[in-house]
């Protein structure tokens, strides 16, 4: 069975799907936005937490260490929250913001956040293949200074020579007598990486939820692509093949993307900050699964 883009999906709906219906944008607007979302919103929470809860109890996370990581990240999503307010986040402010009690809301203001580095890897590799390319289109090998420059373009934080340790580490560059070599277009963390590899789960997780608010509570005259396309019943035996294929169209894929946004970043483009408004962030994931749901029992 085939399910193509939509506004509304799963493919098959069971008897709670049949009684929640997700708001029509004419029920949110004006004066009943707060009435309505104040339901729908938990809804949504439990439809985001589903994943999350399935994933603790596979891999045996008890509900005390994720009450502990929740309250850490609404400390650290708080501050984040205010300072794109322009206000001062000290602890009465988090508390109110949080709910937590204020002895917990010091004790988790001393801790550091946590920040990934995925993204500004894949940003380099992307960056290199659209910026930098021999006559026929290709990428080219980069020169130390280049790539010093290169990275220093995406940010001053980052140190080139911890950044290309890292891509020579997962076989994205490979060092060569002249400088580096690009040997792969994207960032993909060693399979037993499993810190690195789940940073990509935050950021891809918090667009999709993102890009579902604003298709169902926002005011886009053209939605975010949201599509899932699912068979539930493929012969076992067509798996590998299947896996090999998405993965070679999806790089091609995104390979397009790449040379399709690349023309209208400002960075690429060459304009000076401060010479026109601010830029946008654009972004696109893609993914494949394959799973074996005679192992699950419905609830």
């Amino acid at each position: 069975m085939a399910t193509s883009p939509s506004k509304h999906h799963p493919s098959k709906a069971s008897a709670l799907d049949a009684k929640i219906e997700p708001p029509r944008r004419s029920e949110l607007s004006g004066a009943t936005l707060s009435a309505v979302t104040a339901s729908v919103l938990l809804q949504m929470l439990h439809s985001v937490l589903r994943p999350v809860v399935r994933f603790c109890v596979r891999r045996g996370i008890s509900i005390q260490e994720f009450t502990a990581a929740a309250k850490e990240l609404y400390v650290e999503e708080g501050r984040r929250e205010l300072a794109g307010q322009g206000e001062k986040a000290n602890v009465s402010r988090l508390s109110a913001l949080s709910g937590l009690q204020r002895r917990d809301v010091m004790r988790l203001l001393e801790a550091e956040p946590k920040e990934g580095s995925t993204g500004l890897l894949s940003r380099v590799l992307g960056y290199w293949q659209l910026r930098y390319r021999t006559p026929s289109g290709r990428p080219r090998a980069l020169k130390a200074e280049e790539f010093r420059q290169l990275v220093q373009s995406i940010s001053q934080d980052l140190n080139p020579g911890t950044v290309i340790k890292e891509l020579t580490r997962v076989g994205a560059v490979e060092r060569t007598e002249t400088g580096f070599k690009l040997l792969s277009g994207a960032y993909v963390p060693p399979k037993r990486d499993v810190g690195a590899a789940f940073q990509f789960v935050e950021s891809d997780g918090d667009d999709l939820i993102g890009a579902i608010e604003e298709n169902t509570l926002g005011k886009l005259e053209t939605p975010n692509l949201h599509g899932r396309t699912e068979f539930d019943n493929i012969d076992p035996k067509a798996i590998p093949e299947i896996r090999r294929w998405l993965l070679r169209e999806g790089s091609e894929f995104h390979k397009r993307v790449r040379e399709y946004l690349g023309q209208f970043d400002l960075d690429i483009r060459g304009q000076e900050q401060g010479k026109g408004p601010a830029g946008r962030t654009v972004s696109l994931s893609t993914f494949s699964r394959v799973r074996d749901t005679s192992r699950r029992g419905e609830v």
